[in-house]
């Protein structure tokens, strides 16, 4: 009696499996599409990683650059503010030199 079963089940069943078979096949394939898309996303992942890495270590040598250039325009600074000072205590000796000059000519003239 349990091998005999009615025909509208039998169909019924036929149609289930058909259904779940077209369904695993669909869930499949979408599967098989995501993992692809996420192996592309990993690929491009990995170069944006790999670009910012090397990015980072630009921008860090970048920073080093500019750090010692900082030092050396400070140093020039220095260097360019004592040159500055000695060339005002320079002017100030020719000007006193001048004015002496110009009293020695003036005191001679007079004798």
């Amino acid at each position: 009696m349990a091998t005999s079963l009615k025909p509208s089940l039998y169909i019924l069943l036929v149609m289930v499996a058909v259904l779940l078979f077209i369904s695993v096949r669909n869930i499949r394939d979408e599967n098989r599409k995501l993992s692809m898309e996420m192996e592309v996303t990993s690929t491009v992942l990995l170069q944006a990683e790999e670009r910012r890495a090397v990015c980072k270590a630009d921008l860090s040598s970048q920073k080093q650059v500019m750090q010692e250039m900082k030092v050396a325009t400070d140093k020039r600074k220095v260097e360019v503010d004592s040159i500055e000072e000695k060339v005002k205590v320079c002017n100030n000796q020719m000007e006193e030199m001048k004015l002496k000059s110009l009293k020695n000519k003036n005191g001679s003239e007079q004798l």
